[in-house]
C-alpha cells in the first residue's frame, strides 16, 4: 500500500515541493544548492526537439512503482508512464523515494529533478541552450 503522505512528505523535505501549489519555475527559481539537481523546459519547446519517449522508457526500466499527485488532488499509481496520458493540469511524478520528479503544469512547463534524470537529459543536443529558459 503506498502512503501518499510519506511521499508528499518526501517531495518537500528533499525537493521544497508543497502539493498542490505551483513549484518550479512557476512558484519561484531554482534554489542554488539544488541548480544542478533541477532544470526546466517549454513543454511545447521540448516536444518539438526531443522524443519524450526516452524519458519515459527510462524511467520504465527502473521498475519503480510510479507515483502522480495532480491539482485534482487525485492520487494514484502507474504500471507505465505515458507523460502526455496522464490527468491534472499541475502534476507531479515520482517514485516512492521521491528521488526524481517530473513536474508538469497548465503553463506549458516541464521540470525534472534528480541526478538519473538530468543525467540521461544531458545527453540530449542543446541542453544547456534549452534549459531553465526563464533563468537567463
Amino acid at each position: 500500500m503506498i502512503n501518499y503522505l510519506t511521499i508528499e512528505k518526501k517531495l518537500y523535505e528533499k525537493w521544497k515541493i508543497n502539493i498542490p501549489f505551483f513549484w518550479i519555475p512557476l512558484d519561484d527559481p531554482i534554489d542554488v544548492n539544488l541548480n544542478n539537481e533541477i532544470c526546466y523546459f517549454n513543454y511545447t519547446k521540448l516536444k518539438e526537439n526531443y522524443d519524450i519517449k526516452i524519458i519515459e522508457n527510462f524511467i520504465q526500466t527502473k521498475n519503480e512503482t510510479i507515483i502522480v499527485l495532480n491539482d485534482f488532488n487525485e492520487k494514484f499509481t502507474l504500471e507505465k508512464i505515458e507523460i502526455e496520458k496522464i490527468s491534472g493540469s499541475d502534476k507531479f511524478i515520482t517514485n516512492k523515494n521521491g528521488d526524481w520528479v517530473i513536474y508538469i503544469t497548465h503553463e506549458d512547463t516541464i521540470t525534472f529533478a534528480g541526478i538519473s534524470l538530468i543525467s540521461k537529459l544531458k545527453e540530449w543536443v542543446d541542453f544547456e541552450k534549452m534549459k531553465n529558459p526563464w533563468e537567463k
